[in-house]
């Protein structure tokens, strides 16, 4: 029974819908008319699919995993996440009040689309669109 238990809860977090491969450097422009380059490094890690995200100065890790992660400012957890692949899309969900997210998809015309959205009163979607470089 003890291992029913685990194989079941294996497959339940296990992400069963295909990760987007996303692995390239793309030049990219925000609904500002800003534009920056960006580069994802996409690799596997225990059988899940990992990217590092890196733009301007910043770099983001993902775990497609689909389980709940803390999220952190000052060592204080203010939120839950999870980074979970859906239809071929890289989906990462704040969950806390404002429940946020930002999606990586590629379309019908290989266009990387970034899309960044949160419930906060006043504010609207963000979308990023990259071509590789």
């Amino acid at each position: 029974m003890k291992k029913l238990i685990i194989i079941v809860s294996v497959l339940l977090s296990t992400n069963l819908m295909a990760c987007p491969n996303l692995e390239g450097d793309y030049y990219c422009i925000n609904d500002r008319a800003e534009v920056f380059d960006l580069n994802i490094v996409q690799t596997v890690k225990n059988g899940f699919d990992k990217y590092k995200v890196s733009y301007k100065e910043n770099t983001f890790k993902y775990l497609a995993d689909n389980l709940k992660k803390p999220f952190k400012n000052d060592d204080m957890v203010i939120a839950w996440y999870t980074v979970s692949c859906k239809q071929d899309t890289l989906l990462k969900s704040i969950g806390n009040i404002f429940k946020n997210y930002i999606e990586y998809s590629i379309d019908s015309n290989g266009l990387l689309n970034i899309k960044r959205s949160t419930n906060i009163v006043g504010s609207k979607e963000n979308l990023i669109k990259c071509r590789k470089s």
